[in-house]
């Protein structure tokens, strides 16, 4: 028996654009998901999980249903459990056909590992990105006050400035209250960084050294 995650509607495709990041403008709630995706096969609250994990975008939706229809058709499990869906995910983030940063993330943040092609401001917002997410391990928002401290060769107003632009384009999202908070919305690529990209104190120096070349 094959078992398929079939999409009852065509979903919107997803443009990459260098100015534009309308990546998961449009998102979808656990039951708006069930009029787009027939997600029989799945528990409600395994679903559910799919959809804290990818903040309702269907354009990461469309990742890890994928995965899981190829884990489905692999193992012959008639339903689907929590611990299949953080396979699949482990799969997504650490395993052999992990998710190519340069391609699936590319619509959440400009930053590519390259000192030819990266500006200042986009490595500033992988700074930003990778020391948010390192925050975020343990705790569902990180204090801005956190992030700076760690980037403290940056200059406050410049660092404020990036993590607006950020919020702006609903990469990461500012918790309520008079405390200024952050958390990267897609927590899929929250998870990627943390297991790809640790931010320990040599990745930390490395975008010291990076930003210090770069002419604020």
């Amino acid at each position: 028996m094959r078992f398929a995650l079939i999409m009852r509607r065509n979903l919107p495709k997803i443009r990459h654009n260098s100015a534009v990041y309308p990546s998961y403008s449009w998102k979808l709630t656990p039951k708006a998901a069930l009029t787009w995706v027939d997600f029989s096969p799945v528990n409600r609250s395994d679903y559910t999980q799919i959809i804290r994990l990818t903040a309702g975008s269907p354009y990461y939706i469309q990742f890890v249903c994928h995965r899981l229809v190829e884990y489905l058709n692999r193992t012959q499990n008639p339903t689907v459990t929590g611990a299949d869906v953080d396979r699949v995910v482990a799969e997504l983030i650490q395993g052999p056909t992990r998710l190519d940063p340069f391609t699936k993330f590319d619509n959440l943040f400009r930053y590519k590992e390259d000192e030819t092609r990266d500006t200042r401001e986009a490595t500033l917002e992988g700074l930003f990105l990778h020391l948010l997410a390192d925050e975020t391990r343990a705790r569902p928002f990180a204090p801005f006050s956190a992030v700076r401290q760690r980037a403290s060769f940056v200059d406050e107003a410049e660092l404020l400035a990036i993590a607006g632009r950020l919020e702006e384009r609903q990469v990461i999202e500012r918790a309520s209250g008079p405390i200024r908070q952050y958390r990267v919305v897609v927590d899929l690529f929250r998870r990627w960084i943390n297991a790809n990209r640790p931010m320990d104190s040599e990745a930390l120096n490395s975008f010291r050294t990076k930003v210090e070349r770069m002419v604020a």
